[in-house]
């Protein structure tokens, strides 16, 4: 029998539901030793225009000040949602804050870092929402400590254009705008769940395999032309601190992994394309194993390089590789070496607000 007690129950969750904010996006902030520039990262992402967000905060075993600082920003917003785990590295952290995420899209954001604008969530959720995206995609600002200079896209034309990502990966190599870090990406939720997308455990750059993966599988990205990442360039981070064997151990890992990846594309063009890219970064590895004179079993052989489907030019480098890997090498220095030099503006071509 319907009562009045009923009816106000009904009327009561009504309420709350209507009180009830539905999460529209997931910052997954991994924080390792980061006091320094936690509190910057965090109010340029308590900021944002759109509310309707939470920040998952994994702090993986900070050794530093960082707790105190995530329980401060915890307990005076909670839209904050503090976590701890043991060390275990920066993919753990990233696939750990996935598990705790409720919203519709996830942002990867790193703790050290920090949003140049206020309004890049409800940008990139608009977008997303408009176009029914996978994956979107925004430029960013990169900073070292010789200059600060705007990354730009070499290609408008993959401005505010669908694709399917295979042909924005595609596109994406061949305009020169072929960057894998993970922050430049909003993915829906749905999407990275549907085909398992999760970092690899244990390894640095990991994102080297993640992106591309994940525009594999997309089937709807575009791309932003606002800048809405500041990268602070971090000559002490695990990727520019000093030569590590295991790094190389990992990148090869990395590039096995997505040489598989490969094998049943149809699009042979793109296949050309990543191929070329897998021998690029593995001689590259073989270049550091040189002048830091260290040895890999596992890079002897040089197996990677067989069954690869390159470009004449890639092929020509190869060759010259096998003939003689010291006259390659000495060029590739060279070449290095100009690039380090010669290869930037130093300029400051931005500006905050």
């Amino acid at each position: 029998m319907f009562t009045l007690c009923k009816l106000r129950v009904i009327i009561e969750n009504v309420i709350f539901l209507k009180d009830v904010k539905m999460i529209k996006v997931s910052i997954i902030l991994p924080v390792y030793n980061t006091k320094e520039f936690l509190e910057k990262c965090l109010e340029s992402i308590l900021n944002q225009s759109l509310k309707e967000i939470e920040i998952i905060v994994v702090n993986d075993g900070s050794t530093d000040d960082s707790q105190t600082i995530i329980n401060e920003y915890a307990k005076k917003d909670n839209r904050v949602k503090a976590f701890y785990k043991e060390n275990g590295g920066l993919s753990e952290a990233r696939n750990f804050g996935m598990t705790k995420a409720t919203g519709k899209y996830i942002w990867f954001i790193d703790s050290d870092d920090y949003l140049i604008k206020k309004d890049a969530c409800e940008k990139f959720y608009n977008l997303a929402e408009e176009y029914n995206l996978d994956i979107a995609v925004c430029n960013y600002v990169s900073e070292n400590k010789k200059r600060n200079s705007i990354i730009k896209l070499k290609s408008e034309e993959l401005i505010n254009k669908l694709y399917c990502g295979k042909t924005y990966l595609k596109e994406s190599y061949k305009s020169g705008w072929n960057l894998k870090m993970v922050w430049l990406n909003f993915y829906k939720k749905e999407f990275l769940e549907k085909n398992n997308l999760q970092f690899e455990f244990g390894r640095v750059h990991e994102d080297w395999l993640f992106t591309p993966v994940a525009f594999l599988n997309a089937e709807r990205v575009m791309c932003i032309k606002d800048y809405f990442y500041y990268y602070r360039y971090n000559d002490n981070s695990i990727t520019k601190s000093k030569f590590k064997k295991q790094n190389v151990i990992d990148n090869m890992y990395l590039i096995n992994k997505l040489k598989k990846e490969c094998d049943n594309l149809e699009d042979l063009e793109l296949k050309q394309i990543l191929h070329n890219d897998i021998v690029k970064q593995y001689l590259y590895l073989k270049f550091l194993l040189k002048i830091n004179k260290k040895s890999n079993n596992n890079m002897k052989n040089d197996k990677v390089l067989e069954n690869l489907e390159c470009s004449k030019k890639i092929e020509y480098r190869i060759a010259i590789y096998k003939k003689s890997n010291t006259i390659y090498f000495g060029f590739y220095g060279i070449y290095v070496f100009l690039k380090h030099f010669f290869g930037g503006n130093n300029k400051n071509l931005y500006k905050e607000n």
